[in-house]
């Protein structure tokens, strides 16, 4: 780059007897800085399962991405081509070690079938594409914590009775009532 003459401010210098100094590039972050970006990463809040979980792999004290993200890269298999990908995406097909295409052929066709079966009928959902948690959520219906149960009309009626039994407000009405069934029902007992 020197004889160039592209980037001198890169050139290596020489440094008298202690030989030669490479001067930082400009992404060349100092300590203060690589604590600050990892404070950064630490406390960043995004969307569940759009790297969540980087902030386990962020060590702040050591200034240093642990493990798996410095090896891979935030981005898993950024590197690999798209013709790679599916090449993994066809060997998963396999199941005849003996005659592979044969096997790739049945499961890529069972699996076209079964989408293409899917979007035939409605309200099904597709094969492979996970249901969103957060779908629905703006019209307060959402796929967390949403129980819904049927119960008996007996354990309604029981359930009914016992929450009107406790409240101490419905006690007069209570009363109300049983005057005005002695009163309809004259020779009865009140068992």
């Amino acid at each position: 780059m020197v004889e160039m003459g592209i980037r001198l401010q890169l050139a290596p210098k020489e440094k008298g007897q202690r030989g030669t100094y490479l001067p930082p590039a400009c992404y060349t972050m100092s300590k203060v800085e690589k604590t600050q970006f990892c404070e950064c990463l630490r406390g960043i809040k995004v969307p569940s399962s759009y790297s969540a979980n980087i902030k386990k792999l962020v060590s702040v004290q050591d200034c240093k991405l642990v493990g798996e993200i410095k090896a891979r890269g935030p981005v898993f298999l950024r590197y690999m081509y798209p013709f790679e990908r599916y090449m993994g995406i066809l060997k998963g097909y396999v199941r005849i070690g003996a005659r592979p295409e044969g096997s790739i052929v049945t499961g890529y066709l069972g699996e076209e079938l079964i989408e293409f079966g899917n979007d035939a009928v409605k309200g099904v959902r597709n094969i492979g594409i996970p249901h969103s948690r957060h779908e629905g959520k703006l019209s307060k219906v959402g796929t967390i914590g949403l129980r819904k149960i049927d119960p008996d009309r007996d354990a309604l009626k029981v359930a009914h009775s016992v929450v009107l039994q406790q409240m101490a407000c419905i006690t007069s009405y209570i009363e109300q009532h049983k005057q005005m069934l002695r009163a309809t029902h004259r020779g009865r007992t009140n068992k």
